[in-house]
């Protein structure tokens, strides 16, 4: 039986791969986005889904 991978987009990052910053904006000042931990600056996030005598096991695939 095979795996059937589904991909969603991320719900921390909306699918940017960066998440919201909490950094206040002053002029002059660089802001260094840092790559999201749920989706690790993807944007999407892939799950395989395998049904084994109707049991469901959900496990995220590594790319």
């Amino acid at each position: 039986m095979t795996a059937k991978i589904k991909e969603h987009i991320c719900s921390t990052c909306n699918g940017t791969g960066f998440p919201p910053s909490g950094q206040s904006t002053f002029p002059g000042r660089k802001i260094y986005p840092t790559k999201c931990s749920t989706c690790l600056g993807k944007g999407r996030i892939s799950e395989a889904s395998q049904s084994d005598l109707g049991a469901l096991n959900l496990a995220r695939a590594k790319r």
